[in-house]
């Protein structure tokens, strides 16, 4: 190997030799940094999918919208499982006030109300413990907005829960304009711990377009 006798030329040569490395290193850093972007992405994606799955505070400020405001609430009990067993007292009613931030869709007008549907889900949201009573609880409720007083008329229309031997499911349809229909079923224990079906039987509520209410409970429908 011949020695560059010349010590500027060896320092020049120096300089080409320390710029090539250092270009040499920001290339695989550049690289390692692309490549750690891309798993840092990847990693965020799949955790998000696993959020919008698992947790329901990232939903409801994720895929909700706020509600109006609501100075007032008036709860419409009907005879269903949900309300005979969990629904004591008042103090739900005031709690729902304190609760009523965000809903989840809404639907066509019934009477003089803007209809808003509100999932609660007890075992994933902390701010639904006002109205879980301690429970884990998953269940949907109707608001029925009136935008001139900034009332909410609300009624729970959806749920599925166990209690003793029993299973409760209710469903709500609306089918028009001025009628809300509730379906109640269920499970319970039969013969050698066999489920059999519970009746299943309907609730009709009939809201007049000055906002009062009507429930009606048809053995046939």
């Amino acid at each position: 190997m011949k020695l560059i006798q010349n010590p500027s030329l060896a320092l020049f040569a120096l300089c080409i030799f320390l710029s090539c490395h250092r270009n040499t290193e920001i290339k695989e850093t550049n690289t390692s940094l692309v490549q750690n972007i891309d798993s840092i992405k990847y990693m965020l994606q799949d955790s998000t999918a696993n959020n919008i799955v698992q947790d329901s505070t990232f939903l409801r400020f994720k895929n909700t919208l706020r509600l109006p405001l609501i100075k007032s609430v008036k709860y419409i009990s009907t005879q269903n499982h949900f309300d005979h067993i969990y629904l004591k007292d008042s103090s739900f009613q005031d709690s729902l006030l304190k609760f009523l931030r965000y809903y989840n869709r809404t639907y066509q007008n019934i009477g003089k109300y803007e209809t808003y549907y509100v999932d609660v889900l007890c075992f994933h949201d902390s701010s639904a413990s006002l109205i879980c009573n301690g429970e884990n609880l998953q269940y949907g409720l109707l608001l029925l907005y009136d935008e001139a007083s900034k009332e909410a008329n609300v009624l729970t229309v959806s749920y599925g829960f166990p209690f003793d031997s029993e299973y409760h499911e209710m469903s709500f349809q609306i089918k028009d304009s001025e009628t809300i229909i509730l379906e109640i079923s269920g499970q319970t224990e039969g013969e050698e711990g066999m489920p059999e079906d519970l009746e299943t039987r309907k609730i009709v509520i009939k809201i007049s377009k000055d906002g009062s209410t009507k429930t009606s409970y048809p053995t046939e429908f």
